[in-house]
């Protein structure tokens, strides 16, 4: 892969996790379709993962500090959920190395389903850790609580495959004028 390549990926990933900045429903969030086009794009794992983690955090950066100053005790520079957000994006980028062979529709809803899944099960887990009580009752209540917003992952998954890969389609396809028809 060529540096022109790698700029031009890390600059959709990184846009695409700024987007969060705009306001948008709960949990329509562009993580999954990050991890999975980073996943399919770049031919090491550990470069899908350190692109899509770091811009993951940067924009956690400007949201928790600015956005979101006022539920934070100062300054913060990980967010207490940041731990099992990177282990779903690592999970998810995975999944994207597993399942997605080519850029195809079939392949990449596949992919965004599953990842709305894994963000789920390793999300919801997380906070059973950090806030329910230690037991059944405790982890049912986390996912019980989650279930309203698997919705909004899933479809923001498979909104921002689609950006994401169409994107990087259009970014990297050279201009032919031919196909432009003026009437």
């Amino acid at each position: 892969m060529n540096k022109k390549n790698i700029v031009v990926l890390s600059g959709i990933i990184l846009a695409a996790a700024f987007s969060r900045l705009i306001p948008h429903p709960t949990n329509f969030a562009p993580l999954g379709a990050m991890a999975i086009f980073g996943g399919y794009y770049f031919s090491k794992k550990w470069q899908a993962f350190a692109v899509t983690a770091t811009a993951w955090w940067l924009a956690d950066l400007v949201l928790n500090n600015v956005v979101y100053k006022r539920y934070f005790d100062g300054f913060t520079l990980v967010s207490p959920s940041f731990v099992t957000v990177v282990l779903a994006l690592f999970v998810i980028i995975s999944i994207s190395k597993l399942m997605v062979k080519s850029v195809n529709v079939a392949q990449i809803f596949a992919a965004s389903l599953l990842s709305s899944v894994a963000f789920f099960l390793i999300t919801n887990f997380g906070s059973f850790l950090e806030i329910y009580p230690k037991s059944g009752a405790g982890l049912t209540a986390a996912y019980t609580a989650g279930l309203p917003y698997f919705k909004n992952t899933l479809l923001g998954d498979i909104f921002y495959s689609a950006i994401l890969f169409g994107s990087y389609y259009f970014a990297t396809k050279p201009l032919n004028l031919q196909d432009i028809k003026v009437k």
